[in-house]
């Protein structure tokens, strides 16, 4: 809903032809000289919402899912090389600062079925690095959550939770997120929100130990006894030496003690703990697989903490989606699919 029809009209009709003609210029794209025109005022009208557009495609992706009792997730973020000759556009800093490239931060959340197959985008949002940290690090950083970029994962997850609750209340997103998610207050709000959320360990936590010692994370899920083994074919498309993989299982419940460092208030929230590792077919100069996972999906079983780990192999359609969307026939960074891709995604 753009407030005019013939606004949708035309966007539908943009849309189109840059599917079918793609290409990173106005006037590269359109060879009608009335719809380069009718392109060049749509884009450069103020008027369109661009986050009507967006959600336009987030609830499409949320009603193709609404046939299935759950759909994966994955949430991730990608920086986008932007070009402003003029420094107008507001781009902040995006890679090393050192070496000077404008741009944006994106994070996205897409849509995958249970057979692996993408349905499309449930979440985006973007963002300017227009300022410098000054956290000395991250143990130690007391800004309040609000003024992190830990605000984005919170915000594009309860973004794709509305719009299935909404548009498909009786499927269940489990969102996939890497270890640049394993944030306490992400941890925290899929508790208290009652989400289903599966998060790679980037911190050995501490875990609650009100009448012993003080354990850690990695000590209590290693301790238990191996629950499945299996072997994982490795093909060369990994980037590692072909192999079949010997694989053990671990997975355990866990009562993380989360410490707010601005407030130094601890907050104890009830996980489960699933370590994957791989024993004695590792190459001699490859590090052994290894995902230990967090998840608020419930586990009682080996085979539900197989699940898990399925459920975050789905995680790297995200990554196989940002590659495709800034190559190929996409073309993010370039100037005319940049602007639509701010609201209308090409299918994933």
């Amino acid at each position: 809903r753009l407030g005019d029809l013939r606004r949708t009209r035309r966007l539908v009709s943009m849309a189109s032809t840059v599917a079918t003609n793609p290409g990173g210029k106005v006037t590269s794209v359109f060879d009608d000289d009335a719809a380069r025109e009718g392109a060049f005022r749509l884009l450069e009208n103020d008027a369109v919402p661009i986050e009507a557009i967006a959600r336009a495609a987030h609830v499409s992706t949320a009603r193709k899912s609404s046939e299935q009792d759950f759909v994966f997730v994955p949430v991730d973020g990608s920086s986008l090389q932007l070009k402003d000759h003029t420094g107008a556009k507001g781009f902040g800093v995006v890679g090393a600062r050192n070496l000077g490239a404008k741009g944006l931060i994106v994070m996205n959340a897409i849509a995958v079925a249970q057979d692996g197959t993408p349905v499309g985008l449930c979440g985006q949002h973007f963002w300017s690095r227009t300022k410098r940290s000054t956290r000395k690090s991250e143990k130690n950083d007391r800004r309040r959550t609000e003024k992190k970029e830990t605000r984005h994962w919170l915000g594009v997850i309860e973004q794709a939770h509305q719009v299935f609750a909404e548009h498909a209340p009786e499927t269940k997103p489990w969102f996939q997120l890497d270890r640049g998610g394993d944030a306490w207050p992400v941890l925290l709000d899929a508790v208290r929100g009652n989400r289903w959320v599966t998060i790679r360990a980037a911190h050995n936590r501490r875990v609650s130990s009100p009448q012993g010692p003080q354990r850690h994370l990695r000590d209590v899920v290693e301790s238990q006894s191996v629950g499945i083994s299996y072997e994982l074919p490795i093909d060369r498309g990994s980037r590692r030496m072909t192999r079949t993989a010997k694989m053990v299982l671990r997975h355990s419940p866990v009562q993380l003690d989360l410490l707010d460092p601005r407030t130094r208030k601890h907050h104890e929230v009830a996980l489960h703990a699933v370590l994957v590792q791989e024993t004695d077919s590792c190459p001699p100069d490859e590090k052994n697989l290894e995902w230990l996972l967090l998840t608020t999906h419930p586990v009682t079983s080996p085979e539900d903490a197989t699940a898990v780990v399925k459920g975050y192999t789905q995680r790297w359609r995200i990554e196989e989606f940002h590659k495709v969307w800034k190559t190929g026939a996409c073309r993010v960074e370039e100037p005319l699919a940049f602007a639509l891709g701010q609201g209308l995604v090409a299918p994933v």
